[in-house]
């Protein structure tokens, strides 16, 4: 109740742009188990890069949008997840954003990869502490 509430008093800029990555990222979660990570990318730059925002929406707002949605999404959003979601909002908005996707040893000499979005050389989404032992392997761009 206390989400609906919160959700309730957002202005409505606010309140749709959460909507917006809300939707997108149950979509992106339930595209990546049917698709390919790369058809599915290719599918959302074709539809996003022709559709025209209503309004500027400045790319911190972007940003905690998805960061939002992702801690309110049941069973919440892998970082591939909120990244191509960042990348995909950003897009539209005309914010260069590059989707990157790497991987490292952990402690245990495991493989883990990780995702994140930056823009000129800053991480939008996805930094992590210890980001920098992750060694880029793809670079997505719409």
């Amino acid at each position: 109740m206390k989400k609906l509430y919160r959700l309730a008093r957002l202005n409505g800029r606010d309140r749709v742009l959460f909507l917006q990555a809300a939707f997108l990222l149950a979509i992106v979660k339930l595209g990546l188990t049917r698709f390919s990570f790369q058809t599915l990318h290719r599918w959302l730059a074709k539809i996003f890069s022709k559709s025209t925002p209503k309004y500027v929406v400045p790319a911190e707002k972007i940003l905690w949008a998805v960061e939002t949605a992702s801690r309110n999404l049941p069973g919440g959003a892998k970082c591939l997840n909120r990244a191509l979601v960042a990348q995909t909002l950003l897009a539209r908005q005309g914010y260069p954003a590059r989707l990157r996707i790497g991987v490292a040893k952990n402690a245990c000499g495991q493989l883990e990869a990780h995702a994140w979005v930056e823009n000129e050389e800053r991480i939008l989404v996805g930094r992590l502490v210890d980001g920098e032992r992750f060694v880029p392997l793809a670079d997505f761009e719409f």
